[in-house]
């Protein structure tokens, strides 16, 4: 491994993205406690992944660091990360509250007809007292 961090060291220091990866090719065969196959899956998977970051990488070497712009940029991912398992959270809590109203909504009709019943009931039993009072002699 301390050949690929020498290579890296050179390759910074020249800013050379190709010359890494062909860094990365050779620092992998010339490990000495790795067998061959595994420095071929190790190369390969290093590879692909710098492949696939190269942008990044560039740009990382390309551009001094700053630890007040990395913490800041850290701190914006961060609240980004959380604004969205808020907005999962609220999400959640707003179909929750839906399925409340509409159990209310649902309640709130079943109400409505034991009051429509009771209703008749009172004018059924204004009637039977009506009658009760034509019948009853005075």
């Amino acid at each position: 491994m301390c050949y690929a961090i020498y290579g890296y060291r050179i390759q910074i220091q020249n800013k050379d993205i190709k010359n890494l990866l062909e860094t990365v090719d050779y620092s992998m065969y010339n490990e000495e406690d790795k067998t061959i196959s595994a420095n071929r899956e190790y190369k390969s998977t290093l590879s692909e992944f710098l492949k696939e970051h190269r942008a990044e990488i560039e740009s990382m070497l390309y551009t001094e660091f700053n630890l007040d712009i990395a913490l800041e940029v850290r701190a914006e991912e961060v609240r980004e990360e959380t604004d969205a398992k808020c907005q999962i959270v609220i999400a959640d809590k707003d179909a929750e509250l839906a399925d409340k109203d509409a159990e209310l909504a649902d309640k709130d009709a079943e109400l409505a007809d034991k009051d429509a019943e009771l209703v008749d009931k009172d004018a059924e039993i204004a009637l039977l007292h009506a009658k009760l009072e034509e019948l009853q002699p005075s």
